[in-house]
């Protein structure tokens, strides 16, 4: 609703210019500041681009933020021409985007920012946000920040991906194999609480270069909101994100360009187990069969290197492994 601010700054804006009766015999030339704007740069390639790593780490980070910050950083940050976008705590800075500066006309629209905890029924602790400008349009979940979203990481028995579960809904997202109980009651909410709002986004991607990222949790978000929008290409980066989907889910997953990264010794990767971990007591007395079936897992993982049989938790995407290096 206003003008950008670096182009009209508050101490000379709208001002105009005076003329007097004299100038009117005079040329003058005015000279126009076409308006710009930042856009991140990103590479819609099969290729590993460390534009892409940044800038989706950068979007991955901001996922955490407030509504009200994640807007600040698309509507002013991306529209100041004298700083690059930037990530900053405790009044430092800690990481900056890569930009390009762009029309004015192609800047990022507002974005949009859906939270389950502050739904109209309030439920869970799932949210995302997306921003998009004329070409492209970026996805971004939040990872694990609440005990709600530590109950979420626990509930990881294998489930189908087309049964419909008391909190979930029915979907086709893959005929074979399984996904991590708690990520998919967790993807599934937000599309419950948000039905008109999802279909939205739905309608955006269209044409657009789609880029999803995540990291953690988010990260596991992100490749299940991936293989659902996998006809539209999705390019999908994710930063320290644990297994999702067993085996032969994931071979079903091909198509889909994943970048996983995984950063030294973090221990977010290496659960789920890559183990088959179901077992018959979760079927059994509701919510008692649950902790029974998880207590059975955990006996079972104390010795998981002798049992990867079966359909196992697997990572998908191409691994990108950053390592501290010592002599």
């Amino acid at each position: 609703p206003f003008p950008p601010p670096f182009h009209f700054p508050a101490e000379t804006a709208l001002k105009g210019i005076d003329f007097q009766t004299r100038d009117l015999e005079k040329r003058h030339v005015i000279e126009i500041c076409p308006f710009r704007a930042w856009e991140l740069v990103l590479h819609h390639q099969k290729d590993y681009s460390i534009a892409n790593a940044i800038n989706l780490g950068v979007v991955s980070d901001v996922a955490y933020d407030e509504e009200q910050s994640i807007a600040d950083f698309f509507l002013s940050q991306c529209q100041d021409l004298s700083q690059l976008p930037f990530r900053s705590a405790r009044k430092k800075t800690y990481a900056k985007a890569l930009a390009r500066d762009v029309p004015f006309s192609e800047r990022y629209f507002p974005p949009v920012s859906l939270d389950t905890s502050k739904a109209v029924e309030p439920e869970g602790d799932t949210q995302l946000f997306y921003a998009y400008n004329k070409s492209s349009i970026i996805v971004s979940w939040k990872g694990t920040s609440s005990g709600t979203d530590g109950i979420t990481d626990g509930t990881f028995r294998p489930v189908e991906s087309e049964t419909c579960e008391t909190k979930t809904q029915c979907t086709d997202l893959l005929p074979a194999g399984k996904v991590h109980e708690g990520f998919w009651e967790a993807y599934n909410l937000l599309k419950i609480k948000y039905p008109e709002e999802v279909n939205n986004l739905l309608d955006k991607i269209e044409g657009k270069d789609l880029y999803v990222a995540g990291h953690s949790l988010g990260g596991a978000l992100a490749l299940i909101h991936a293989t659902e929008l996998k006809t539209h290409n999705p390019l999908l980066y994710t930063y320290g994100m644990p297994r999702t989907f067993t085996r032969d889910a994931v071979l079903q997953l091909a198509s889909i360009t994943h970048f996983r990264h995984v950063n030294d010794t973090d221990p977010v990767p290496g659960v789920p187990p890559e183990a088959n971990v179901d077992n018959a007591f979760y079927d059994l007395w509701g919510p008692i069969g649950t902790t029974l079936g998880a207590l059975w897992s955990t006996v079972e993982l104390s010795a998981y290197q002798a049992i990867k049989w079966g359909d196992c938790y697997w990572h998908h995407g191409n691994p990108v492994i950053f390592l501290t290096a010592t002599q």
